[in-house]
């Protein structure tokens, strides 16, 4: 098992960082095509409100695959992240 001060843990940090940033851009623009997807519903041109929709269903796959690799690092390191992030939902 690695200690907490070693390079791993660091590099781990490292990349939880990374993916905080990302979960963080990938929420900014989820709520972008959420309020896009309702623009065009609501103007009836429910083409593009599809696209949208269809657009924020791949970024909730994406979250589920970031916050899937955040539980990884928190499982593999542990004592790692205890209490600098909260759940977004």
């Amino acid at each position: 098992m690695n200690p907490p001060d070693s390079p791993n843990y660091a590099q781990a940090r490292v990349l939880l960082v990374a993916l905080y940033s990302e979960i963080d851009g990938v929420l900014a623009e989820a709520d972008a095509v959420k309020d896009a997807a309702t623009a065009a519903w609501r103007a009836g041109h429910h083409l593009t409100y599809r696209e949208r929709v269809t657009h924020r269903d791949a970024l909730r796959e994406k979250l589920y695959e970031l916050h899937r690799m955040v539980d990884n690092i928190n499982a593999r390191f542990p004592g790692i992240d205890p209490s600098r992030r909260t759940p977004h939902e």
